[in-house]
């Protein structure tokens, strides 16, 4: 018996340590957007995090840029810089090939940014990568809508955060000439007194959250050189949809979900008083009409004459 129970804790104990080595845990990844004068981008991502089992390396899919594109990718494990591969990354390769090391795979609709993992434990990653074309000029303003953080990470962000700030001559966001949203994800947005916009989780992100950006620029803030034959109406309209910006009003701070039930209540309230009134004129006509020396069905106000004990003369 002494042997069944220690091997029984023996195992429970290497299931335990199993499941300890295969957490993977982002404790909080923190992105800054620098946008240039000409609409481009250079994100660096910082990643805090506890590497927990045998994966040969880790990637950011990015995908539908359309003109856009994505270059110069590095990356840096608690402080050391990975030799870049370029696009010459091989997915194929082991974890000790991979270890050390960054590239770039690129796919028919994007690309996918990969560095190798390296030991287990605890990591500080920052990468850092260049979006050409972000800004897009549409017909009326300059704007983006783009994905950070995506949905169905190994392991979701516990905290997250982003802000965005300009290069151009020490140049502010400001009220007057742009508007911010962000969806995917719970949070709190502002504009910062820097002239910066930022943006962070105020909970942990679920396993299909995602954060995404959409910003509006007068035309004239940037040289964007990505050009676009669309109004920003359209990219709103795409970026709204399903979201909780949808259900705010254009009238009176109502949201849709509020005009709706006062819709309904004003129609139920409507029936019922018709409903009154149904009876009150049927309740008129029959005392008419019995004074007139004829009778009306009670089942329907108004559609059924009968004869009844009325005299005539």
């Amino acid at each position: 018996m002494k042997r069944l129970l220690a091997l029984v804790a023996a195992v429970a104990l290497c299931a335990a340590a199993a499941a300890a080595v295969a957490a993977h845990e982002v404790k909080d990844l923190d992105i800054n957007v620098a946008v240039n004068k000409d609409g481009s981008a250079t994100v660096t991502q910082r990643w805090s995090m506890y590497v927990g089992s045998e994966n040969t390396e880790w990637y950011l899919p990015i995908g539908n840029l359309g003109p856009m594109t994505v270059s110069g990718l590095t990356v840096t494990d608690n402080g050391v810089p990975m030799q870049s591969l370029g696009d010459n990354w091989d997915v194929n390769r082991s974890r000790d090939w991979k270890a050390g090391k960054c590239g770039i795979v690129r796919k028919s609709n994007g690309v996918e940014l990969c560095w190798g993992q390296g030991e287990y434990g605890d990591h500080k990653w920052d990468i850092q990568y260049v979006v050409l074309g972000l800004v897009q000029s549409l017909e009326d303003y300059d704007a983006f809508n783009y994905m950070f953080i995506n949905p169905g990470l190994v392991a979701p962000p516990q905290h997250a955060s982003i802000s965005f700030h300009r290069l151009d001559g020490g140049g502010r966001f400001g009220t007057d000439s742009t508007r911010f949203w962000f969806f995917g994800c719970e949070g709190e947005s502002a504009l910062q007194e820097d002239g910066s916009i930022f943006f962070e989780t105020d909970r942990p992100m679920p396993s299909d959250g995602r954060l995404i950006a959409m910003m509006r620029f007068d035309k004239g803030v940037f040289a964007a050189y990505n050009q676009r034959d669309m109004k920003f109406e359209k990219m709103q309209k795409k970026a709204f949809k399903g979201s909780s910006y949808a259900k705010k009003s254009f009238l009176g701070g109502l949201s849709w979900d509020t005009l709706i039930d006062y819709f309904f209540m004003g129609l139920i309230l409507l029936v019922s008083l018709g409903g009154v009134v149904f009876i009150v004129i049927g309740w008129i006509k029959d005392k008419v009409l019995k004074a007139l020396g004829r009778q009306w069905s009670p089942k329907l106000f108004g559609s059924t004459s009968v004869k009844g004990c009325a005299r005539e003369a």
